[in-house]
């Protein structure tokens, strides 16, 4: 990586149209902070957030590219993350190399990591609910290595169903999408699309996540009124902007062009931070220039500002995607083909991975911010730092976002929005 110098942001002039805001003025502010970011990025080991961090910037690149920079972008790492290690649980020779490669984990410690995090969930903060659950589907004739199912529960805390694929396979597929529904509290529905379950389905892995967050400093709902977000140089359009002023963290990033704010959650354990390009059209740049380092280096400069004046526009996602053409691009090959190894799960084999399903909701308001997430592996049998002074952090044009937990940092949901 390129030294990264990250530092205190200056600010270009914006203007609500309609309203009595007043003008930001560009100033160059004195840079407090001049550090080196690879001197700044020392942090506690964290190996599960590390590589959950790694997955995230490579698969969100990868989505970016396939969008070809068009359109919102939402989706929850963790919880493709954690359906693809419990599959690596079970998978063997190259496939588990490709996996564990693209994971980017060391395929037997990955268990013991999200183990250790499943294990801090229970009362994990205070006003924040976040519930994970995994569960298994297993066609009832196929015998399944009690050493697999052992992971699953031990590791995963993953439940275990046994269902009939091969006659009632329609009803399975509702069933998958009930529990799913239920586990979101209704915001993720119909996660398996009609014609994805078949007869020749054998076993399908899903992880759900849920999280509802309430700001630490809530929004006034008086403050929300309609301004510009600028959709790029030339159009721009009436959303809903709500205001407050308060404490933040906030930190620059000259390589990125970006300027980033951290608005906490309640409990202390959960955050939002938001990724401004300080360009109007500056998230294709920001896209293009990311890493893994760099935003964790990002990260470990934000520092606590008072008297921020922050305008964030209301927002509300839904994204299905598709995964199996992405991670092919991504690297792994064998999963899906005739090569697969998941031997580990059964001794019969002819297991194949035939698609990764994943769906995230996002909805953020003045109260706080409600996410979901499920991702379904579905396998079958196979057949052949800032000065001290009063700011303003304006978000009025297209921008990344990320919800991470703080004990372990883990990126929990990462998303763009360039539409609203």
């Amino acid at each position: 990586e390129s030294a990264v110098t990250c530092h205190r942001p200056t600010f270009a002039a914006l203007n609500f149209t309609g309203s009595d805001w007043a003008l930001l003025v560009r100033d160059n502010f004195c840079r407090r902070f001049r550090n080196d970011c690879r001197e700044t990025a020392r942090m506690a080991a964290n190996p599960l957030g590390d590589s959950v961090l790694g997955f995230s910037v490579d698969l969100y690149k990868q989505l970016v590219s396939e969008n070809s920079q068009h359109g919102n972008i939402f989706c929850s790492p963790f919880s493709i993350s954690a359906a693809l290690s419990m599959a690596l649980g079970g998978a063997r020779s190259n496939t588990a190399k490709e996996l564990s490669e693209i994971l980017q984990v060391d395929s037997d410690a990955i268990h013991t990591q999200f183990s250790g995090f499943f294990s801090k969930l229970p009362g994990y903060a205070e006003d924040v609910k976040l519930h994970v659950a995994n569960r298994m589907y297993c066609e009832q004739t196929y015998p399944v290595l009690e050493s697999y199912l052992s992971l699953l529960k031990d590791s995963y805390e993953a439940t275990i169903e046994s269902v009939d694929f091969r006659n009632n396979s329609e009803s399975v597929r509702e069933q998958v999408n009930a529990w799913v529904e239920k586990t979101t509290e209704s915001k993720i529905k119909n996660l398996l699309p009609s014609g994805s379950v078949d007869a020749l389905t054998t076993l399908i892995l899903v992880n759900a996540i849920y999280f509802k967050g309430l700001w630490k400093s809530q929004f006034n709902t008086r403050a929300t009124r309609s301004s510009d977000f600028h959709l790029d140089s030339k159009n721009k359009k009436q959303v809903d902007t709500m205001y407050q002023k308060s404490s933040f963290k906030m930190a620059s990033c000259d390589d990125l062009d970006v300027t980033a704010l951290e608005i906490p959650y309640q409990g202390g354990k959960t955050s939002m931070v938001v990724l401004l390009p300080n360009d109007i059209e500056g998230l294709a740049k920001l896209e293009e220039r990311l890493t893994d380092l760099k935003l964790k280096n990002l990260f470990n400069m934000l520092r606590s500002q008072s008297d921020v004046e922050l305008y964030l526009p209301k927002f509300k996602l839904e994204h299905a995607i598709g995964l199996k053409k992405t991670l092919q691009a991504m690297g792994i090959k064998d999963f899906f083909s005739h090569k697969a190894d998941l031997s580990a799960i059964s001794e019969a084999g002819n297991l194949v991975a035939t698609d990764v399903v994943h769906k995230a909701f996002v909805e953020v308001n003045e109260e706080g911010t409600e996410a979901a997430a499920a991702t379904a592996v579905v396998m079958m049998c196979r057949c052949a730092v800032m000065p001290m002074m009063t700011h303003k952090f304006v978000v009025d044009h297209p921008f990344m976002f990320l919800i991470r937990s703080h004990d372990p940092e883990v990126v929990l949901f990462m998303g763009s929005i360039r539409e609203l």
